[in-house]
Parts: structure tokens; C-alpha cells; sequence
């Protein structure tokens, strides 16, 4: 359910920046990680059931499988600008001042969902672990290496060609 309410977030966001266009100066980045970071989380939110069985088995699962989603969560509010605040939004002056914020909230939410393949085994294990760790090495690096624009239109474009993997593989 949180995720639902992250993706529509996500979604009520993006309609917003629609609509209040004649106001916003667009950048390409922005655009590129909103795309990304939709697709993501939808493609998460689906893989998620699978997981879902083992809520059954004990609060503690349960309770583990509420991190991501509220991480997802205060991923998309970080990432997405209050457009209530001001007259007018520079997306790449917003991005380049939040970015650092959501790859922290992003490296927390992939490494929860790492820990997650240990505890709580699903059909695509390996794979998953695999996507996880490059995901995890991506997030390292922007964060280690900041401002490298390459860098990061890198990592949105490896995860979209995961997620496009996984969508085949499943």
C-alpha cells in the first residue's frame, strides 16, 4: 500500500509539473531520473508481491517489508520539487541541490533491499541480488565521485536496462 501511495506521489508530481509548465525551467537529468525512478518503483512494486507470501510467517518479516516502501516513499519526496513554495522552479538547480539527498535515501532503500535477499528468498534470487549489487556500486560511486553529470545519467540508464532484463527474464 505505501508503495501505491509513493508511485502516485511520484505520478500526482509529474501532473503537477505538467500542468504548472508556463513556471518551471525543464532539465534533461531531471527528466531522465523521473523516468527511471517511475519505472523503478512500479517494476519494485510488482516484484514486491512475490515477497508478500512471507508476511504470514512472522511480525518480523512484516515489519522488514515496510522499510522499502517507506523508503520509496521519502525517495519521491526528496526528489520531486514543492511546486506551492515558489514563483518559479529551476528542475536543475532542484536536482543538482537534491540529488546528493536522494542517492543517500536510494543507497539506504537498495542496501534494506539487499539485506531482504537473505532473509526473505524469492524465485529470482540471484538475479535480483546481482542487479542489487551493481545498483549498489552505481550509488557508491555518484556519491563518492559528486557532480560527474556523466555519472550520473549513467546510473538511471544501467537501471533501466535492468529493469528492461528483468521484465524479459519474468
Amino acid at each position: 500500500m505505501v508503495f501505491a501511495f509513493a508511485i502516485a506521489d511520484a505520478l500526482f508530481s509529474i501532473g503537477k509539473i505538467i500542468r504548472e509548465q508556463y513556471r518551471i525551467k525543464f532539465h534533461w537529468e531531471f527528466i531522465l531520473w523521473t523516468f527511471f525512478l517511475v519505472l523503478h518503483f512500479i517494476v519494485m512494486w510488482f516484484l514486491y508481491w512475490v515477497r508478500l507470501v512471507s508476511v504470514a510467517d512472522s511480525l518480523g518479516n512484516f515489519m522488514l517489508l515496510l522499510l522499502p516502501p517507506f523508503c520509496t516513499f521519502l525517495i519521491v519526496t526528496a526528489f520531486f520539487p514543492s511546486l506551492e513554495q515558489t514563483h518559479h522552479v529551476n528542475l536543475e538547480e532542484h536536482f543538482n541541490k537534491n540529488i546528493p539527498k536522494v542517492l543517500l535515501l536510494m543507497l539506504i532503500y537498495v542496501g534494506i533491499l539487499f539485506g531482504l535477499e537473505f532473509i526473505i528468498v524469492t524465485p529470482a534470487h540471484e538475479i535480483a541480488m546481482i542487479t542489487e549489487v551493481i545498483f549498489l556500486g552505481l550509488i557508491a560511486l555518484n556519491l563518492i565521485f559528486k557532480d560527474k553529470i556523466w555519472l550520473r545519467t549513467l546510473l538511471p540508464i544501467v537501471q533501466i536496462l535492468n529493469i528492461i532484463l528483468l521484465l524479459i527474464l519474468f
